[in-house]
């Protein structure tokens, strides 16, 4: 029994059966023609504030990255010969290809590909290794590389950590199974990948949180918030300059966890409802309904969190389903963006010298931890770790702009006193202490002078950044659409892939706008199952 969405497995079925010999022909009439290009292999273009979605859309700033599967393989290849040149140009991959496809696409002539978004959940450390040679060698294993050898690839859950602090003690137990966040650098380096690809899905049960029972911070929302970006932080340190972090993220997904149920009945689906209580079951604590309230991330804690991930070391991101009832497609985007793009930020990451504030610049003991991942904060004048804390700052400067942004937030149900670290790049800060009322975020910038009596970083301006995003912290969180048919203890019933409603496998032929229908009832699937979505009986 699977979910199957209706229009993507007719395509899947029917799109260029009868050329499958000419996808073999193209493949290979492609290996000579661009023989002396793969001699050396272009440089990836560089995305630019520019994102990936997992759906098909025309959201400016997000690029086309079209499912490659030996059916699509031929529309994928003259789809991606139309875009412009110097545009990076990306495919995802969620199952194994044959080397014919993958010389056909990844040995073109017409074009490079700079982006391999994997999300292989079957045999997946296998597989991707099986692919990663496809991207990078004309044979797939050794010797002549393609035109797209250089390519940054990634996939899902695998990144270069050595050990993640974010995760349940038993996480790493469960690495294999479906939708598994937790490989660290071992897989990252045998598998020879160039690019982290973190899941940072709050509401995960790759995360600890007060409602799993294993979490030391304050309020249930603050572990949702700052564990994410912790994990960016700790493969921002670790990662080489060659190498690129595209993290997949939401604003919430509880798919398959039961700490995240509020009835704590997977039986009838995966809902976590801010202001109810939840009963004690499968070992998981009782949560009062006081605890629940207002304890879901906000659109506007989502751009917030989104420009955290940036100031952590991302370098782009995947966005997934909006994980949140009544969230639509485009305002999970828009918020997304607005997050990462904030202006004052934005202007600092275009300086050459810019620089993070990770390593020694926030090391509040001595200054001299260069893979400081930033997980600790002083709160009230005590050293906490971020995560007892429930707050977090991070920042980005420019000795050359002599600016610096700093982003605090406060994710606890009480007011605090943040303070950052005396020094920044081994300058005094004059002003380093900030008041902040609880569930609220500030950005601070400074000007640097580097001389005379005011010699050290000065604030400049601060604002609570993202007023005009809606606030609400009650929505009901929810997993992807179509993983609503869960059996009780996990007996997975109706569900064939973790990343299959409402996908459509090639993103360069866009169906036709769907009929209008009824609307669907509010609750869990509420409006975020796709039109093209139906459940197999």
């Amino acid at each position: 029994m699977s979910v199957v969405e209706k229009g993507a497995a007719r395509r899947r079925d029917s799109i260029l059966k009868f050329a499958a010999g000419a996808v073999v022909a193209a493949a290979m009439a492609g290996v000579g023609a661009s023989s002396a290009l793969a001699a050396n292999p272009p440089a990836p273009d560089e995305v630019h504030d520019q994102f990936f979605d997992w759906f098909v859309n025309a959201t400016p700033g997000y690029l086309p990255s079209p499912f490659l599967t030996d059916s699509t393989a031929n529309s994928v290849n003259a789809f991606l010969k139309t875009r412009p040149a110097g545009s990076p140009l990306a495919v995802k991959v969620d199952r194994p290809i044959s080397n014919a496809t993958a010389n056909l696409i990844f040995n073109n002539p017409s074009y490079h590909i700079s982006y391999v978004l994997g999300d292989v959940e079957t045999d997946t450390i296998n597989q991707v290794g099986r692919l990663v040679g496809q991207v990078r060698f004309v044979n797939g294993q050794n010797g002549r590389k393609t035109n797209s050898a250089n390519a940054y690839i990634g996939e899902f859950g695998i990144q270069q950590i050595p050990n993640d602090i974010t995760q349940p003690n038993n996480y790493g137990s469960q690495s294999g199974t479906h939708s598994f966040g937790g490989y660290n650098n071992g897989p990252y380096n045998s598998l020879n990948l160039n690019m982290s690809m973190p899941e940072l899905y709050p509401g995960s049960g790759s995360y600890r949180n007060p409602a799993a029972g294993n979490s030391s911070a304050p309020n249930i929302r603050s572990a949702l918030f700052n564990l994410p970006v912790i994990r960016v932080g700790e493969v921002a340190v670790n990662n080489a300059a060659d190498e690129r972090i595209v993290p997949y993220i939401a604003r919430f997904n509880n798919w398959a966890n039961e700490a995240f149920d509020s009835d704590r009945n997977p039986a009838n689906g995966f809902k976590f409802v801010p202001g109810q209580a939840m009963p004690a079951r499968f070992g998981l604590p009782a949560v009062s309904a006081s605890d629940t309230t207002n304890q879901m991330l906000s659109r506007r804690d989502f751009a917030t969190q989104v420009l955290h991930y940036r100031l952590r070391g991302a370098n782009s991101y995947v966005l997934f389903e909006p994980g949140v009832d009544g969230y639509l497609q485009d305002q999970k985007r828009s918020d997304a963006k607005t997050g990462w793009t904030e202006s004052h930020v934005d202007s600092i990451f275009d300086a050459s010298d810019y620089k993070l504030l990770l390593g020694k610049d926030t090391d509040y003991k001595n200054g001299s931890n260069k893979n400081d991942i930033n997980a600790n904060i002083i709160v009230d004048g005590k050293l906490k770790s971020d995560e007892d804390a429930g707050s977090i700052f991070s920042g980005v400067y420019s000795l050359s702009l002599k600016r610096m942004d700093v982003l605090l937030s406060n994710q606890d149900d009480d007011d605090h006193s943040l303070t950052l670290p005396s020094k920044i790049a081994g300058f005094d800060l004059k002003t380093k202490t900030f008041d902040l009322d609880a569930g609220t975020s500030l950005l601070v910038e400074y000007k640097l002078s580097t001389s005379g009596l005011n010699k050290g970083w000065s604030v400049a301006l601060q604002n609570v950044p993202f007023t005009a995003i809606e606030n609400s912290r009650n929505h009901f969180g929810i997993p992807e659409p179509g993983t609503i048919s869960l059996a009780a203890a996990m007996g997975f019933i109706g569900i064939a892939r973790r990343r299959r409603p409402g996908q459509r496998d090639d993103e360069s032929n866009p169906q036709p706008t769907p009929l209008p229908r009824h609307r669907a009832p509010s609750g869990l699937i509420g409006m975020n199952m796709s039109d093209d979505v139906y459940v197999l009986a």
